[in-house]
Protein backbone atom coordinates (compact mmCIF):
# COMPACT_ATOMS: atom_id res chain seq x y z
CA UNK A 1 0.00 0.00 0.00
CA UNK A 2 1.24 3.50 -0.88
CA UNK A 3 1.74 5.78 2.14
CA UNK A 4 -0.67 8.72 2.03
CA UNK A 5 0.45 11.94 3.63
CA UNK A 6 -1.85 14.38 5.39
CA UNK A 7 -1.43 17.08 2.73
CA UNK A 8 -2.33 14.62 -0.05
CA UNK A 9 -5.46 13.56 1.83
CA UNK A 10 -6.45 17.22 2.32
CA UNK A 11 -5.92 17.91 -1.38
CA UNK A 12 -8.08 14.95 -2.46
CA UNK A 13 -10.87 15.89 -0.03
CA UNK A 14 -10.81 19.51 -1.24
CA UNK A 15 -10.90 18.37 -4.85
CA UNK A 16 -13.87 16.08 -4.11
CA UNK A 17 -15.81 18.84 -2.34
CA UNK A 18 -15.10 21.31 -5.17
CA UNK A 19 -16.22 18.78 -7.76
CA UNK A 20 -19.43 18.02 -5.87
CA UNK A 21 -20.30 21.69 -5.53
CA UNK A 22 -19.64 22.41 -9.20
CA UNK A 23 -21.69 19.38 -10.28
CA UNK A 24 -24.53 20.55 -8.06
CA UNK A 25 -24.66 23.84 -9.93
CA UNK A 26 -24.69 22.07 -13.28
CA UNK A 27 -27.56 19.79 -12.28
CA UNK A 28 -29.55 22.67 -10.83
CA UNK A 29 -29.77 24.49 -14.17
CA UNK A 30 -33.34 24.85 -15.37
CA UNK A 31 -34.48 25.02 -18.94
CA UNK A 32 -35.50 28.44 -20.21
CA UNK A 33 -39.22 29.12 -20.11
CA UNK A 34 -40.84 29.93 -23.45
CA UNK A 35 -41.27 33.64 -24.03
CA UNK A 36 -44.72 35.03 -23.37
CA UNK A 37 -46.34 37.03 -26.16
CA UNK A 38 -45.87 40.77 -25.87
CA UNK A 39 -48.84 42.54 -24.24
CA UNK A 40 -50.84 45.00 -26.29
CA UNK A 41 -49.55 48.56 -26.13
CA UNK A 42 -51.41 50.74 -23.66
CA UNK A 43 -52.61 54.21 -24.52
CA UNK A 44 -50.06 56.85 -23.45
CA UNK A 45 -51.01 58.94 -20.43
CA UNK A 46 -52.08 62.50 -21.08
CA UNK A 47 -49.25 65.00 -20.61
CA UNK A 48 -49.74 67.68 -17.98
CA UNK A 49 -50.63 71.14 -19.21
CA UNK A 50 -48.03 73.83 -19.80
CA UNK A 51 -47.33 75.83 -16.63
CA UNK A 52 -48.69 79.29 -16.03
CA UNK A 53 -46.51 82.11 -14.67
CA UNK A 54 -47.81 81.51 -11.13
CA UNK A 55 -46.99 77.80 -11.41
CA UNK A 56 -43.48 78.56 -12.65
CA UNK A 57 -42.90 80.88 -9.68
CA UNK A 58 -44.29 78.18 -7.41
CA UNK A 59 -41.79 75.74 -9.00
CA UNK A 60 -38.92 78.09 -8.14
CA UNK A 61 -40.14 78.32 -4.54
CA UNK A 62 -40.34 74.52 -4.36
CA UNK A 63 -36.82 74.27 -5.84
CA UNK A 64 -35.32 76.52 -3.19
CA UNK A 65 -37.16 74.75 -0.36
CA UNK A 66 -36.42 71.25 -1.76
CA UNK A 67 -40.06 70.52 -2.55
CA UNK A 68 -41.44 68.52 -5.47
CA UNK A 69 -41.63 70.77 -8.50
CA UNK A 70 -44.52 70.49 -10.95
CA UNK A 71 -47.15 69.57 -8.39
CA UNK A 72 -49.43 71.51 -6.06
CA UNK A 73 -51.95 69.27 -4.36
CA UNK A 74 -53.90 67.49 -7.10
CA UNK A 75 -52.86 69.87 -9.88
CA UNK A 76 -49.83 68.82 -11.96
CA UNK A 77 -47.99 70.62 -14.73
CA UNK A 78 -44.86 70.08 -16.80
CA UNK A 79 -41.93 71.57 -14.90
CA UNK A 80 -38.58 72.67 -16.33
CA UNK A 81 -36.87 71.92 -13.00
CA UNK A 82 -35.52 68.38 -13.03
CA UNK A 83 -33.69 67.85 -9.75
CA UNK A 84 -33.58 68.80 -6.10
CA UNK A 85 -32.66 72.27 -4.93
CA UNK A 86 -29.60 73.68 -3.18
CA UNK A 87 -30.59 72.35 0.24
CA UNK A 88 -29.16 68.94 -0.63
CA UNK A 89 -25.82 70.52 -1.48
CA UNK A 90 -25.80 72.50 1.74
CA UNK A 91 -26.51 69.40 3.83
CA UNK A 92 -23.78 67.41 2.08
CA UNK A 93 -21.25 70.18 2.70
CA UNK A 94 -22.30 70.39 6.36
CA UNK A 95 -21.95 66.62 6.78
CA UNK A 96 -18.51 66.68 5.16
CA UNK A 97 -17.37 69.43 7.51
CA UNK A 98 -18.62 67.46 10.53
CA UNK A 99 -16.74 64.34 9.41
CA UNK A 100 -13.55 66.33 8.88
CA UNK A 101 -13.88 67.93 12.31
CA UNK A 102 -14.24 64.48 13.92
CA UNK A 103 -10.49 63.92 13.43
CA UNK A 104 -9.50 66.99 15.45
CA UNK A 105 -10.10 65.55 18.96
CA UNK A 106 -8.08 62.46 18.09
CA UNK A 107 -5.19 64.52 16.81
CA UNK A 108 -5.33 66.76 19.87
CA UNK A 109 -5.22 63.75 22.20
CA UNK A 110 -2.36 62.16 20.24
CA UNK A 111 -0.19 65.28 20.11
CA UNK A 112 -1.09 66.10 23.71
CA UNK A 113 0.39 62.78 24.79
CA UNK A 114 -2.81 61.21 26.11
CA UNK A 115 -2.84 58.39 23.53
CA UNK A 116 -0.10 55.83 22.93
CA UNK A 117 1.46 55.68 19.48
CA UNK A 118 0.45 52.04 18.89
CA UNK A 119 -3.27 52.93 19.24
CA UNK A 120 -3.20 55.52 16.44
CA UNK A 121 -3.72 54.35 12.88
Amino acid sequence: MIPVTRSWRTFVCGLAVTTLFSLGHMVAQETAAPEAPAPAAEAPAAEPAAPTVEQRIFDLEKYVTNGQAGKDGDVEWKSNIAGPGPGHNAWQMTSTALVIFMTLPGLALFYGGLVRKKNVL
